[in-house]
């Protein structure tokens, strides 16, 4: 009975629910069609997307929201009632008024909004930002990732970057020497890679990218030809692209240690100009390979000679005598550049640079040497030395790109270096035998001078024949240098003959003349091969050209001048290099990976002939076979695997030629090899980059291998008798 009366109390709940359902509705409930119009005050246009909000003046968490269309109108129902309207629009006045809605429609009347000229309060959404990011062949740093103090450079920056070193060698990325470094992609003095670096401050900056930037006419076709440059691009946080900034600074101490310097920057969108300065004597360096003057040889010290005195001549110099990057020593040094980048008309992008640079060096070296001879015989070598200094440099950089329309793209690159350099060294060098016995012993004075010039122009030209890939290019390059070499040479030998100690004493002056061409000239026509492939022929002559003449005379003491001549520490030898290379290279690429290779068929001939100190003639013919593969592929945005492999020649240079003895130390003689062949080399990378953004975590495996056949380096000989 019970159960009965609580199903009927329930079935008469669900009716009386379902008829209040279907019952009609007060006239108070119903909603009301309200409409209205959004203007500008002054010109009475109608605001698109202002928002419009009815607060309930009875409870005001009722609250009814439209915008308005492309006219300013807008509509919405509303319950009666009582309502604040507030209407705001981006960059206007907000405006409240109070409205009733009580009829079946109400009009609005218009609201007319007032312009504003404040600015809204800045805010800022944050998020930490991912360390590292692969996209295709860039590795991308965030700067904001890197914590840095407030007055760090550039320099300080990449430092702390995982795969980046910055030391007295210079600099290194994934495992390579940095030869580049672009802001926002244009070049900042040159090729000098450490400047930039030094003198930009890290607040500046947002990205830091790594990538192995192609040659001029590989970047308009799109074909990777082998000539890459490790490449690191500093990009600009887009609020310090325009303005002006820089830091002066400076400060004196104790033992006359000083240090001044100006880094001014004025930057206006493309147009950039940076002003460098720095005098100090606290072995603050910027040096270039480029400061160089393109100085070719080898020279090197130490070593020792079983017993005599040895032939004896003048002294060849090398890029190891020239202050590159850090150099050991007390460094004095003055310097000043200045950069520009602009780009003309929407056209014409240019980029140019100076940079002249005084530097004094002293510097004490100690130099301790064992040789095994045999497994019973040692030999100890010790040598003292000291020396100082002088170099001036001026160096200036341009790149002028022009696109005369969508189809055609001119590229020109001229560059200009001048170097003169004196320095003074004294050394005391000894070689003894194991039980501390003197063999010989020599105390040296050197004067050395140098001056040279390098110049050299790279003309790019691109012509696009449709949107598909099909494309002509060439390009043409000159380099030249001319570099003399003076030294003088002031030696005290002492050695044994026949169990008879000798002293014998040297003056001597060699002067060396070097003078170095090479052309090149390279002609591609690339064209489309199905839908993401393309197809490269390409042809290459290269031509280079090199003499060096050395002429060595020892001090006569009835005239008091260097006019007896030494025809055996004396040469004149010139070389040419002529190569001609065609090749075929196919491209493949899609949002997965990137496939790029080429096979190149190169015909050589080596020539030299050496007149002094007597006639040798070499002529020989190289036929290779050069493959080179790239290959990206892309697991996925933050996964990536790089497979690079090339093989490349190299000949030999006119000094490394030339069968002439130098003397720089007497107790370690040196000469050129005449039978020298062209170094054949292969190249292997890999590199497998996984990033983690959500831990902020990276990872990064390279694996780098090289093999030459014929490689060209230096061999030691001790003599075991007199020579």
């Amino acid at each position: 009975m019970i159960k009965k009366i609580l199903y009927l109390l329930l079935f008469v709940n669900i009716q009386i629910s379902l008829f209040s359902q279907n019952a009609p509705q007060p006239s108070h409930y119903k909603p009301i069609n309200v409409s209205g119009l959004v203007v500008d005050q002054n010109t009475n246009n109608g605001l698109p997307g202002a928002h419009v909000s009815f607060i309930s003046q009875r409870d005001s968490s009722n609250v009814y929201r439209t915008a308005t269309d492309t006219q300013g109108h807008y509509k919405i129902d509303l319950p009666r009632g009582s309502y604040k309207i507030v209407t705001t629009f981006l960059g206007y006045n907000p405006q409240e008024s109070i409205v009733k809605v009580n009829q079946q429609s109400t009009d609005i009347p218009t609201i007319k909004l007032q312009f504003t000229d404040a600015m809204l309060d800045e805010f800022v959404v944050a998020e930490k930002a991912p360390t590292v990011q692969q996209k295709n062949d860039t590795l991308q740093y965030n700067a904001i990732a890197f914590k840095t103090n407030p007055d760090a450079s550039a320099e300080d920056l990449v430092k702390k970057m995982p795969g980046i070193s910055v030391d007295g060698s210079g600099i290194k990325a994934q495992g390579e020497d940095v030869q580049k470094v672009l802001v926002d992609g244009q070049e900042f003095f040159g090729d000098d890679a450490s400047i930039a670096l030094k003198n930009l401050p890290a607040e500046m900056i947002e990205q830091v990218q790594v990538f192995d930037k192609l040659s001029d006419q590989a970047q308009l076709t799109g074909f990777n030809d082998g000539q890459t440059t490790k490449t690191i691009n500093i990009v600009t946080r887009s609020d310090k692209r325009s303005g002006q900034f820089g830091k002066i600074y400076g400060g004196y101490g104790d033992k006359q240690q000083y240090q001044a310097g100006i880094n001014t920057n004025i930057f206006h969108n493309k147009q950039r100009i940076s002003i460098l300065g720095m005098a100090n004597n606290v072995n603050q360096q910027n040096f270039s390979s480029e400061d160089l003057s393109g100085f070719m040889g080898g020279s090197s010290r130490g070593g020792g000679m079983r017993g005599g005195s040895g032939p004896r001549g003048g002294g060849s110099f090398g890029r190891n005598d020239f202050m590159i990057n850090q150099q050991n020593g007390i460094n004095t040094t003055h310097s000043i550049g200045l950069n520009y980048t602009d780009v003309w008309y929407n056209k014409v992008n240019v980029n140019s640079s100076y940079f002249f640079n005084s530097s004094k060096n002293v510097s004490e070296q100690f130099t301790d040497r064992q040789y095994f001879i045999s497994n019973e015989a040692t030999q100890m070598y010790l040598d003292s030395s000291s020396s100082n200094s002088k170099n001036f440099n001026h160096r200036f950089n341009a790149r002028i790109e022009y696109k005369i329309n969508d189809n055609n793209t001119v590229i020109f690159s001229p560059r200009l270096s001048y170097q003169n350099t004196h320095s003074n060294s004294l050394s005391n060098a000894s070689s003894f035998l194991a039980e501390e016995v003197l063999l010989n012993q020599s105390i040296t004075d050197y004067e050395r001078l140098w001056d040279g010039y390098n110049m050299s122009g790279n003309l790019v030209y691109r012509l696009k024949i449709n949107d598909k890939g099909r494309s002509l290019s060439s390009s043409i390059s000159v380099n030249a240098n001319n570099n003399e070499y003076l030294y003088f040479l002031d030696a005290s030998n002492s050695y044994f003959q026949d169990n008879t100690l000798v002293n014998e004493l040297i003056d001597q002056k060699s002067n060396t003349l070097s003078d170095n061409a090479s052309y090149q000239g390279n002609l591609s026509y690339t064209e489309p091969l199905g839908k993401n492939g393309l197809l490269q022929l390409s042809y290459n002559l290269s031509l280079s050209d090199n003499a060096s003449d050395r002429m060595t005379n020892s001090f006569d003491i009835i005239s008091q001048s260097y006019i007896i001549a030494e025809d055996d520490l004396s040469g004149l030898i010139s070389n040419g290099y002529l190569t001609n290379r065609g090749s075929l290279g196919y491209r493949l690429r899609n949002e997965k990976y990137n496939f790029n290779a080429d096979l190149s068929y190169q015909d050589a001939s080596l020539t030299a002939n050496q007149s002094t100190p007597y006639v040798y003639k070499v002529e020989r013919s190289f036929k290779s076979i050069l493959p080179r593969l790239h290959f990206t592929y892309n697991f996925s945005k933050t996964k990536n695997l790089r497979l690079v492999y090339r093989t490349y020649t190299n000949a030999p240079s006119a000094s490394q030629l030339q069968d002439v003895v130098d003397n720089t130390n007497p107790l370690l003689l040196s000469s050129g090899n005449p039978d020298l062949n062209q170094t054949y080399s292969h190249f292997l990378m890999s590199r497998f980059s996984l990033g983690n953004p959500a831990n902020n975590t990276s990872f990064l495996l390279f694996l780098m291998a090289t093999l030459s056949d014929d490689y060209i380096g230096s061999s030691v000989f001790i003599a075991p008798k007199d020579t």
